[in-house]
């Protein structure tokens, strides 16, 4: 009997040794000894085992100072796998050490640690100066990272995209080069206004949106409208003084004519009285800059102002939306060009100056100017402080409309007729054909 109970000790003392003999036969320890991570995005840390396992292996991960544990699965057959740490853990710029927890089945290398490095999300800085982009073109948009140290590895994919969610590039961002840069391909679909922010993954990581203003240059600005329709405009640039305004409006009446005013925001701020006069005559109002100067010349920041501004102000004033705008001096170029129609307004020239601001020109030579080579979809430019202005339109119109049969229109109006043939009329007009005599 005694030799029996001896027997079935020796057999109990064995086979509580075995978990432990087998555990000891699989080790688990750390991939690498550190990485690095993103505050508020996920990570994953490599564990490895010493060979290949028979069965799923459950392994858990501690972290110093926290009391839940990490847990995942290295696959039957295989020897790695990727633990996904809690959220919780990388909820803040910190410093983490984790360990291997001990768990069935296997044991911790002995000391074996990984040291996390969490940093604070980069910011990209972007800058306030809008930008130009061409189609076809390829367009570098730069941006600073303002603690590149914090550009991770494995979270360092950033995206570009406008106000629409569309994606305009994508770059893999060099870990601890503050100068970054994407690489925009101009197609149609972003022709217009972009409003740029920098994402990583779902979180917008700039500090500002930066613009960018896209535009097919091959496009040409207006200076005569394509068409047969029998139908001109004439505009009349305000900037600086108003004393022609009350004659101007009265020879218009006369006539029956409506016709476009360009204003400058300076126009519209200091003269108001005159700007609501006219614009509660029925005639279109539109944008001549803020402030008349050179646009061409402008910073591209100071350009978008420009534009801007003005547009600002008819909207206060008028409740209105102004879809054109006039460059002061004809000075344009194709950024002035894109940044116009980014903000939703066509540049509009001229067919002819009349030079009715000029010192040199007598009312007789205004007049000459504005009589010759005038046709279906020709534009007219005057000024409001022009030195013959109402005279010479008091002469010009009864001839332009009833000599050469054409119909004085604002230039919205006039532009709608694009490509139309002879026969096209406006809404509402009551034109009579013109009679053939036999």
């Amino acid at each position: 009997m005694k030799r029996f109970f001896a027997v079935l000790m020796l057999v109990c003392i064995l086979a509580s040794m075995m978990p432990a003999a087998l555990a000891a036969d699989v080790t688990v320890s750390f991939a690498k000894v550190e990485g690095s991570a993103n505050a508020g995005y996920g990570y994953a840390v490599a564990v490895k085992s010493n060979k290949a396992l028979d069965s799923d292996l459950t392994v858990s991960i501690a972290c110093k100072d926290r009391e839940d544990i990490a847990r995942g699965v290295i696959p039957a057959g295989e020897k790695t796998a990727e633990i996904q740490l809690p959220a919780a853990w990388l909820e803040n710029k910190a410093t983490l050490t984790l360990t291997l927890a001990e768990g069935e089945g296997y044991v911790p290398k002995k000391n074996d640690k990984h040291k996390l490095q969490v940093y604070e999300v980069p910011v990209v800085q972007l800058e306030k100066s809008p930008s130009f982009a061409f189609l076809g073109k390829k367009l570098t948009y730069k941006v600073k990272v303002n603690k590149p140290a914090a550009i991770v590895k494995g979270n360092n994919v950033f995206q570009l995209r406008n106000q629409n969610g569309l994606v305009l590039a994508e770059k893999a961002f060099t870990p601890g080069k503050k100068e970054q840069a994407f690489v925009i391909d101009v197609t149609e679909e972003i022709l217009g206004k972009n409003l740029v922010s920098v994402w990583l993954g779902d979180k917008c990581v700039s500090d500002r949106e930066g613009y960018i203003a896209a535009d097919n240059p091959s496009v040409p600005v207006v200076k005569k409208v394509d068409t047969q329709a029998p139908y001109m405009a004439i505009t009349v640039d305000c900037a600086y003084a108003v004393h022609h305004t009350d004659r101007l409006l009265d020879v218009l009446d006369e006539n029956n004519v409506k016709v476009t005013f360009f204003m400058t925001g300076y126009f519209l701020r200091e003269f108001e009285e005159s700007a609501r006069k006219i614009e509660a005559r029925g005639h279109e109002i539109a944008s001549h800059t803020n402030t008349h100067p050179r646009m061409t010349q402008e910073a591209p920041y100071d350009m978008m102002r420009q534009i801007q501004r003005p547009a600002e102000d008819i909207r206060a004033m008028f409740g209105k939306e102004t879809t054109l705008m006039r460059p002061p001096f004809g000075d344009v170029n194709k950024n002035v060009t894109a940044m116009a129609r980014a903000e939703g307004q066509e540049v509009i020239m001229w067919t002819i100056d009349s030079h009715d601001w000029d010192w040199d020109y007598s009312q007789a030579d205004v007049i000459k100017r504005v009589s010759k080579d005038v046709g279906p979809g020709t534009i007219i430019l005057f000024h409001l402080d022009g030195f013959w202005t109402p005279d010479v339109l008091a002469e010009m119109l009864p001839y332009y409309q009833e000599e050469l049969g054409l119909k004085v229109v604002t230039v919205t109006e006039l532009m709608s007729l694009e490509g139309a043939g002879p026969d096209a009329r406006l809404p509402g007009d009551t034109l009579e054909e013109e009679t053939v005599q036999e």
